[in-house]
């Protein structure tokens, strides 16, 4: 579902993704882990499967001595984890696909409030999930996913590349039936569709 890049060539500091992490077969089990440059360390692989059609708040998360995924503010994996990979300079990320093109590496779905923080831990433990748009938090480095128009609304406001056709839609986790429109104000209800056959940001 999301994945980092390599810096230049090597390590991939991060992948939080669907399936059986160890052989990349797609699936409906949350997977968290990294490429050390030499081989996948899959240091989460969840047996919770999810349910397909249904929305779900998913946060994968590591505080510096244990990665956990939570689906909904339930830990459904957890793991002991004192390292984690990191690169020599600044590397780029995918949301809707893996770190690769081959095979079915593509997500097909909606994401909504995509919310990625760097330097503190926002649930270290079990918690009851946003019934709201997300905010920025400290440390929200991207915030993305949630307006209409394919826009960064963290404090960074950095660029978003759109690759393939991803279709911004009212449809979300909310309720929220606003009409799809890209004129100003910015709303904030909406979520992006991937094909799963091409589209990633």
């Amino acid at each position: 579902v999301i994945a980092s890049s390599a810096y230049t060539s090597g390590a991939i500091p991060f992948v939080a993704g669907m399936g059986t992490g160890s052989t990349y077969a797609a699936g409906a089990t949350p997977y968290f882990g990294y490429f050390n440059g030499t081989s996948w360390v899959i240091v989460v692989q969840s047996s919770t499967s999810l349910s397909l059609n249904t929305w779900y708040h998913m946060a994968y998360v590591y505080n510096a001595a244990t990665a956990t995924i939570y689906a909904n503010g339930v830990s459904v994996g957890t793991a002991a984890a004192t390292t984690w990979q990191t690169t020599a300079g600044t590397a780029g990320f995918y949301i809707g696909r893996r770190w690769d093109l081959g095979g079915t590496n593509y997500f097909n779905g909606y994401i909504n409030n995509f919310r990625f923080t760097i330097g503190a831990a926002l649930y270290n433990g079990n918690f009851v999930p946003s019934t709201a748009v997300l905010p920025a938090t400290a440390n929200t480095y991207l915030l993305a996913c949630q307006s209409n128009r394919l826009i960064d609304n963290s404090p960074n406001g950095f660029a978003i590349t759109k690759n393939g056709t991803p279709i911004l839609t009212s449809f979300n986790p909310f309720g929220n039936a606003a009409p799809l429109t890209t004129t100003v104000p910015i709303s904030t209800n909406y979520s992006l569709y991937f094909d799963g056959n091409g589209d990633y940001l």
